[in-house]
């Protein structure tokens, strides 16, 4: 064939754009006359020519990734069938297979994981699965970049503490009936901390109940159970974390045993002057008072209530009281009025 028809350069050329009076573009020569003849209305109709790059909508880039990473979550990706690894890993292939990216491929996956400029999309080989090789994985919010190495012997760490609260220490961690130790649950690692903040502790101004478990650090690292130390990355311009990693034993877990010392701190607000946080402003305290109370005006003939606002909490026809104020209060009448009143009626005193 001598020239390829439109259907064929529509084919190869996806990216092109029509132009009319395709006659003034063509070559001369008797052979292209006669295919013309034979071919005239289809060839002289448009020729195709490459275009002009589209211009790249860093919108709608941003969706799809934001959207994709959505997907990519835990709580999510089971709601949708996606069988999540305990560290949030899915299989590249099932993932490709599921109606929502069927019309991916692995080339566009890769290429959606690199335009992310945050990089919070990872691809993971594992051959040793017999079919899913590739695995990806959607890193959380709050990840860092962190080199990760062992902790030895030779580190300075004084002391290693696990903070966490008295509800889950009576709970799980010091419960004698199942004292396992300190649980990794579904998270990678086991954070502890190599200290108690000195400053700066209080996060709220409410009362704080806080547990410190203090653990033997070179009794850890002696029984086989290892330590990463997070060291900051050029991005993180190298600045210095005080946090300790480790995956406990094979099962999860710092047994109580590798336990020196638990301590619990309470954080408790003193009010050296003024009101306490319960007796300021107004407060009732009759709280059978504002019980629901239905009357004539609440519900019309038919049984349908007459407003839709939210019934007062506070008493709204007549004088409240204060808190502590217990007997009931009249305000004196006046006594020239009060006469009157019983000389107009003729009403006896």
């Amino acid at each position: 064939m001598a020239l390829f028809n439109p259907c064929t350069l529509r084919r190869l050329l996806s990216d092109t754009r029509t132009w009319p009076s395709a006659r003034h573009f063509l070559p001369s020569g008797n052979h292209v006359r006669r295919t013309l003849d034979i071919h005239s209305r289809r060839a002289f109709s448009t020729i195709y020519t490459w275009n002009a790059k589209r211009p790249v909508d860093i919108r709608a880039k941003r969706d799809v990734i934001e959207h994709f990473l959505f997907l990519l979550r835990r709580e999510v990706g089971r709601n949708h069938g996606f069988a999540n690894r305990d560290d949030d890993y899915i299989s590249v292939r099932r993932l490709l297979n599921h109606p929502h990216f069927r019309s991916l491929d692995f080339i566009t996956l890769q290429r959606l994981v690199d335009l992310d400029p945050k990089r919070r999309i990872r691809l993971k080989f594992d051959p040793s699965k017999p079919q899913d090789y590739w695995w990806i994985h959607a890193k959380p919010w709050n990840d860092k970049h962190y080199i990760m190495r062992p902790a030895t012997h030779r580190d300075s760490v004084i002391s290693a503490v696990y903070e966490t609260t008295l509800q889950d220490w009576n709970d799980h961690i010091g419960k004698w009936s199942s004292r396992n130790g300190i649980p990794r649950g579904h998270d990678e690692y086991i954070a502890i901390s190599r200290g108690i903040p000195s400053s700066g502790y209080l996060e709220t101004l409410q009362d704080q109940k806080v547990v410190y478990i203090f653990l033997d650090f070179e009794k850890c690292l002696r029984s086989g159970i290892h330590f990463l130390m997070p060291g900051a990355t050029v991005q993180q311009s190298l600045r210095k974390t005080h946090m300790l990693l480790t995956r406990g034993n094979e099962m999860g877990y710092i047994p109580p045993n590798f336990f020196s010392s638990v301590e619990f701190v309470t954080l408790k607000k003193n009010v050296l002057w003024g009101e306490k946080e319960d007796d300021k402003a107004f407060v009732y305290r009759d709280w059978d008072y504002f019980e629901d109370k239905e009357d004539e005006y609440t519900y019309d003939e038919h049984g349908r209530r007459k407003t839709l606002l939210e019934d007062p909490w506070v008493r709204v026809d007549g004088f409240a009281d204060y808190v502590g104020l217990s007997q009931d209060v009249t305000p004196p009448l006046n006594v020239e009025l009060l006469e009157e009143a019983r000389e107009t009626l003729s009403v006896p005193a």
